[in-house]
């Protein structure tokens, strides 16, 4: 993934970015996080090629699948394997093959033991998370984008999700965006922190001695220390740079905390529009954040995108 000259002005008149130069290599897993409001959500839209706003510069990737914050407005189909197969289906894959590979993918993501045919909008909050990510996989895309994919799931379930996402996404690279970068640490083989105006603060393999100062909260934590190394964990590179990627390694510890949606939160919900943001969630930190985003991930072929 190569970004280049990237400036977003969103409707009202709000400028990000500030002319973004960006590599991800191939199969590396990458953790943006920042404070409310920096533009992350609105580079997540870009990557994805849904940004409303007017966007200048080149973004070259060969093509992006994401998994975006409500994860119900995603849910289109009347079934759990449906939900998987529907991607498959949309590119004409034969129908047996089809559902292997749905069933293989709900395995992947800590969902086979649940009813095939259950409704997709009767699941916890972190089953239909894992829910959307089977059906971002199932695009075969090389590039995953996680927007805010943790913010409201518990402890339990941010475990399960974490845990599903080194084997289901093994060899794809993972942009990660999320303002709370606890649950991402044992994955990331780099930290990006974005700044107000979408500005990139750190580039480095984990979090600054001074994140928070930077803006990055994790409540009940004290950032800015680097995630510890386990076994199998590779050291920083020398000089700063990213270690090589890890989203292959399938041992990696995945407990973390957060918040799920209750039993009562399961009803169903009227999916909000595709590919929305709200300027002001840009321009004004207490605004309310952007929420979900389209079924299907759209691929950003490499292409400029003229402003």
């Amino acid at each position: 993934m190569r970004i280049r000259g990237l400036e977003v002005v969103l409707p009202g008149g709000v400028r990000l970015f500030g002319g973004l130069d960006l590599d991800v290599p191939a199969g590396q897993y990458v953790l943006i996080c920042g404070p409310t409001g920096c533009g992350e959500s609105t580079l997540a839209l870009t990557l994805a090629g849904q940004c409303p706003g007017r966007v200048s510069g080149t973004v070259d990737v060969a093509g992006v699948a994401a998994v975006w914050q409500d994860p119900g407005s995603q849910m289109c189909a009347p079934t759990l394997l449906d939900e998987v197969r529907l991607p498959m289906d949309y590119a004409c894959r034969p129908a047996p093959a089809a559902t292997a590979r749905a069933l293989r993918l709900l395995d992947d993501v800590l969902l086979s033991d649940l009813p095939r045919e259950r409704d997709p909008m009767r699941l916890s909050g972190g089953e239909q998370q894992r829910l959307a990510l089977a059906a971002a996989l199932a695009q075969d895309e090389p590039v995953l984008v996680l927007d805010e994919s943790t913010s409201q799931l518990d402890a339990r379930a941010r475990t399960a999700l974490m845990s599903a996402l080194p084997r289901a996404a093994r060899g794809r690279t993972v942009v990660a965006i999320d303002h709370d970068p606890r649950p991402h640490l044992p994955l990331a083989d780099r930290v990006l922190v974005m700044g107000h105006g979408g500005r990139i603060l750190h580039d480095g393999a984990h979090l600054p001695a001074d994140a928070e100062a930077m803006g990055v909260r994790a409540p009940g934590v004290r950032l800015g220390v680097g995630p510890p190394r386990g076994p199998g964990r590779p050291a920083a590179v020398p000089g700063g740079g990213p270690r090589p990627s890890r989203c292959a390694d399938s041992r990696a510890s995945t407990a973390r905390s957060g918040r799920i949606a209750s039993r009562g939160d399961r009803g169903r919900h009227r999916p909000r529009g595709l590919g929305q943001v709200d300027a002001a969630a840009e321009r004004d930190p207490r605004a309310p954040r952007p929420q979900g985003g389209p079924g299907l991930g759209a691929p950003a072929r490499a292409q400029p995108l003229a402003g």
